[in-house]
């Protein structure tokens, strides 16, 4: 039968540190960004919508894969384009511009930002999980999902950002949420090319 847990040490022993310390840090990182400016054009519940979602694929393709911490998949998938937040709330305006820009550009999101900004959100993201001290497999994760497939070798130290990149990329096939970016990965015989999934599992 299962116990109540009732204490903080019985749910740390449970869970372990660095789970715990990855919550906290999540919990943290919410907070900072809570108070993001309303009524603008960037869609800020689309934008969760499709943090939440990336979140719960990144988590169920760990499980399929054996990746051996699915919660930390799950973490990574949440933040992984939690870069685009701190470039809108610097200046939610220029940001909303560079939305714009791209879409009618017909250019991915994240080569806009590197040539307005000089710094894309992926990049922002890493020093930032970095200065925070997230573990390293969730900073490399977030920094790397928009890499090439062929730069991520699932077998060997890039499958935690292989299954954010393949979990981003399925959200955007379904439309879950909103990244800001209409020209993202988003083609489904791709991903099965890219996760070795058949079509029915994908």
């Amino acid at each position: 039968a299962c116990r109540k847990v009732s204490t903080v040490g019985h749910a740390v022993n449970l869970m372990g540190i660095n789970l715990i310390r990855t919550i906290t840090l999540s919990l943290i990182v919410f907070r900072l960004f809570k108070d993001l400016p309303s009524g603008t054009k960037f869609d800020l519940a689309g934008f969760w919508h499709h943090c939440i979602a990336t979140a719960i694929a990144a988590e169920l393709l760990a499980q399929r894969f054996d990746y051996p911490q699915p919660q930390e998949a799950f973490t990574a998938g949440l933040l992984h384009d939690i870069g685009k937040l701190v470039l809108y709330q610097w200046n939610n305006t220029l940001y909303e511009q560079t939305l714009e820009d791209a879409q009618s550009e017909s250019m991915r999101l994240l080569e806009k930002e590197e040539i307005v900004y000089g710094i894309g959100h992926t990049d922002i993201a890493y020093h930032l999980m970095t200065h925070w001290r997230f573990p390293e497999p969730l900073a490399m994760a977030v920094w790397l999902h928009h890499q090439p497939a062929d730069q991520l070798d699932r077998r060997k130290g890039m499958r935690l950002p292989w299954i954010v990149k393949c979990a981003n990329c399925l959200c955007n096939i379904q439309r879950f949420g909103c990244s800001g970016d209409l020209y993202a990965e988003d083609d489904t015989s791709r991903l099965a090319e890219l996760s070795g999934l058949s079509s029915k599992e994908i």
